[in-house]
């Protein structure tokens, strides 16, 4: 029985496809078979950087615990969303603008359950609260260690 030395299923069916080598192997790069054409059934493989995207399949899931500062990268991967719900609450509010203190709950499975606005926002707009909260949820935090958390981020914004 071969035994291949790789880490996901999907990695299996890539290194199966691609001729990937298990113990006992001992060809040589000029022995090594050519990589088998992919079946109709099977989607494309793209590697990026060591890691496979296979169709429209998820992004896969942050491994480590939820801290402040990868909610913070989340939060910055994502600044488009919240770029788009201000400019949607600009069209009804044309004077908009300030800082929205945001205090995001962050559910058991990195998901955005909840966002409050906080005192101290000078720029206050429920929809805008509402359409950001919208989004968060379809984001991907990392998992919090425990339980859930709440955790909070600043907002500048300003038409131009």
């Amino acid at each position: 029985m071969r035994i291949l030395r790789c880490l996901t299923p999907l990695a299996l069916t890539v290194a199966t496809l691609l001729g990937c080598r298990g113990e006992g192997s001992s060809t040589t790069p000029d022995e090594a078979p050519t990589p088998a054409e992919p079946s109709e059934d099977v989607d494309e493989v793209d590697e990026v950087d060591g890691a496979s995207e296979v169709g429209d399949d998820p992004a896969p899931e942050p491994a480590a615990a939820l801290d402040k500062a990868s909610f913070d990268a989340t939060v910055n991967d994502n600044m488009q969303d919240v770029s788009d719900c201000y400019v949607v609450a600009l069209a009804n509010e044309p004077e908009l603008a300030g800082t929205f203190e945001a205090a995001f709950t962050i559910d058991t499975e990195g998901r955005a359950s909840a966002v409050e606005m906080l005192e101290g926002s000078t720029l206050s707009s429920e929809p805008m609260r509402a359409c950001i909260e919208m989004k968060a949820r379809e984001w991907s935090f990392a998992k919090p260690a425990d339980a859930e958390m709440r955790l909070t981020y600043s907002f500048t914004l300003e038409p131009g």
